[in-house]
Formats: structure tokens, C-alpha cells, sequence
């Protein structure tokens, strides 16, 4: 094996990443150890197309990214604020000291602030699944006040268009391409 001992700062956005463990091509496999302070979350957009889009923001924590090279996993946990918009519903969210901890085959968000970027706030669980590093599927449960839960104007492909500002128990799951939405909200003008 090939081992590994890595230290990348971002002395600008004040973010270290030391990266501990093994390569090993003969055995087409990885066991890293990743320790991140404010570590630059924009590389997940790749992976989380389709249900989110846009992150930006940053995390601390520490995780261990292992397996064969085509059957990827990960497990540990980090603290994240950063921003997001889900395309299905046209919005973009700020969710500030979320707790994740990850599993195999598994980002759990413990607890967390949501906002919108129009004074709505609420509070925030969600499960992000995978097989692998690939096949996602989501689940997303918020207690919502005053929160923009719509905003698609007239000029989309969507067959309507509206901007709803709620309160109220929201539930998201599905997976790229499907969203189902179940909700019990007061709308909020």
C-alpha cells in the first residue's frame, strides 16, 4: 500500500484538512482518515445533483472515507453551515450548526436552523441515503415559521408558479428526478 499523511490550508477561509491512512492499487481499495477544520463543501454538488444544487458553505469534523475504489463509503461527524436551493422547489436555504453524522450508506442531519433569505426561519432533520456514492435518496423534515417553502415564477417548465410562505410541519423525500411532499401548514402573508 501507499500511505498517505497530507495537511491542505485554505489560510483565507481559515480551513485545514489533514488526511491520514492507505492507497493500495494491488488491492483497488482506500482507508482515509480525514480530520476538517471548515473544510469548503462545494465538491458535494457533484454528488447531490439532482436533489440539491449550489452548495456552498463549510464543515468541521472528522470522517473515514474507505473501501474498494468503485464502492466507495464513509463514516464520521461534522458541523455544517452552509447554503443550498432545492430545485424543486426554487428555493435557496441557509442551515446554520447542522449536526451530520455519517454512516455507511448515510448522512443523518441530527438538528439544524433552516432559513430563507426573506426573515422565514425553522428547524431542520434530514437523511440523505446512498448505495455506495451513488443512487441517492432523501427524506427532510422541517418545523417551519414564516419559511418560503415555494417560489417558482411563471416563466419555468413547471405547469404552475407560485412564491408560499408557511407555518407548519414539512415533510421532502424522494430522489433525483421525484419529490413527493407532505405538509400540514398555516400560509404566512
Amino acid at each position: 500500500p501507499i500511505y498517505v499523511e497530507a495537511t491542505m490550508r485554505d489560510s483565507a477561509n481559515q480551513s485545514l484538512t489533514n488526511v491520514t491512512g492507505s492507497i493500495s492499487p494491488k488491492a483497488k481499495g482506500l482507508d482515509l482518515d480525514i480530520d476538517a477544520t471548515r473544510i469548503d463543501l462545494s465538491f458535494l454538488n457533484i454528488w447531490v445533483k439532482g436533489i440539491v444544487e449550489d452548495i456552498e458553505g463549510r464543515a468541521t469534523g472528522r470522517c473515514n472515507l474507505f473501501g474498494p475504489f468503485k464502492y466507495l463509503d464513509l463514516a464520521g461527524n461534522f458541523t455544517v453551515n452552509l447554503t443550498t436551493k432545492i430545485p424543486a422547489n426554487g428555493v435557496r436555504y441557509k442551515i446554520e450548526n447542522g449536526k451530520i453524522d455519517i454512516t455507511e450508506g448515510r448522512f443523518e442531519l441530527k438538528s439544524g436552523t433552516i432559513k430563507d433569505f426573506s426573515n422565514g426561519n425553522g428547524s431542520v432533520t434530514a437523511e440523505l441515503t446512498h448505495t455506495k456514492l451513488k443512487k441517492f435518496a432523501y427524506n427532510l423534515d422541517v418545523n417551519a415559521n414564516s419559511l418560503l417553502l415555494y417560489d417558482v415564477g411563471e416563466n419555468t417548465e413547471m405547469p404552475f408558479y407560485a412564491t408560499t410562505k408557511c407555518s407548519g410541519t414539512v415533510n421532502l423525500n424522494g430522489a433525483p428526478g421525484r419529490l413527493e411532499l407532505n405538509a400540514n401548514v398555516e400560509p404566512k402573508f
